[in-house]
């Protein structure tokens, strides 16, 4: 027998905060909030998923991320792809090796993989 998804209770004030989110500019936004309204009706994650047009995978991901956070789960913190990196930082850690020790004469790819900046940055800095 299938596990039954954790119920999803919306007290009026996040019911109104969902609605609006129908209406975001960021379509994603405006399906996880569909995706949260559909759960409090007391659907599973595949009646939801037919229904919303959203993997049934991803919607227990949003249900969960709403059941630990609220509407700040639904916001993604990051898209796909790599992580993003500060590249002032990279430069930073470059010049630190670079001055901690004159006599060391450091090559581009040496220097990138020492400090873990691209070798772009490198040829940059």
């Amino acid at each position: 027998m299938p596990r039954q998804p954790n119920p999803v209770i919306l007290s009026e004030e996040q019911l109104i905060a969902l609605s609006n989110l129908l209406e975001s500019a960021d379509p994603d936004l405006s399906k996880r909030a569909q995706v949260i309204i559909e759960c409090s009706k007391g659907l599973n994650n595949k009646e939801i998923s037919d229904t919303v047009g959203m993997n049934r995978i991803n919607v227990a991901h949003w249900r969960n991320a709403f059941l630990e956070k609220g509407i700040d789960g639904l916001v993604s913190k990051h898209g796909g792809g790599a992580s993003p990196r500060n590249p002032v930082e990279d430069f930073d850690a470059m010049l630190d090796k670079l001055l901690a020790d004159k006599s060391i004469e450091w090559s581009a790819e040496a220097l990138a993989q020492e400090t873990g900046a691209s070798l772009n940055m490198v040829y940059y800095a």
